[in-house]
């Protein structure tokens, strides 16, 4: 752990902590978009069709791309500092759970997934031109990182239960609150499967 980092942290625990949070939430922004906007007569129509038609594409493309780099970005959260010069080092100003003191390694990507990611959304390439209508298993990427920040948060709620109420109170409502989106997720994915 990079003391510097640690130290930040530790004076503005909250404040860091809220960040998380706040880039958690982007997990469940393509789902949102679906939720809230399904029922729009051109929500799903055929882009092309018309300039509201194109828009909502565009809206749901960028909800689904806000998402698979939450992923991605929460995974790096969740793995701790590298300091060593023999792998990619980790940035000084990168956040990590480490630098709240949380010490275990949560990763949650296959090498497979995490390539796709990169290759097919966080960069433009090649394989992307040749993928660019990729069917994600979003529902089950989704579930796999929340999993893993609802341990973290977890940690938080023990770890700062007795030192700080306002970090203990935003990583317990956090944890709730995204545990019944996601609950939603899958009661309305399993809803749209039955008919």
């Amino acid at each position: 752990m990079n003391d510097e980092s640690s130290n930040e942290v530790g004076k503005h625990i909250e404040q860091h902590l809220e960040y998380f949070v706040d880039r958690m939430n982007l997990l469940f922004s393509y789902h949102l978009c679906i939720l809230t906007l399904r029922d729009e007569d051109e929500f799903f129509a055929d882009p092309s069709l018309n300039g509201r038609s194109w828009a909502f594409s565009t809206i749901r493309k960028a909800c689904l791309n806000s998402t698979l780099i939450a992923i991605r970005d929460i995974e790096d959260f969740l793995s701790p500092r590298i300091i060593s010069p023999k792998k990619k080092r980790t940035r000084e100003d990168d956040l990590r759970a480490s630098d709240f003191g949380f010490d275990r390694e949560l990763n949650f990507l296959s090498k497979d997934e995490r390539d796709s990611i990169n290759k097919l959304v966080a960069h433009t390439t090649q394989l992307g031109a040749m993928n660019w209508q990729f069917r994600w298993d979003i529902i089950e990427l989704v579930s796999k990182a929340f999993s893993q920040c609802s341990v973290f948060l977890e940690w938080a709620k023990t770890e700062f239960s007795n030192m700080d109420s306002d970090a203990w109170m935003l990583a317990m409502v956090a944890q709730s609150q995204s545990e019944k989106i996601l609950k939603l997720i899958h009661s309305e994915a399993e809803r749209e499967l039955k008919k």
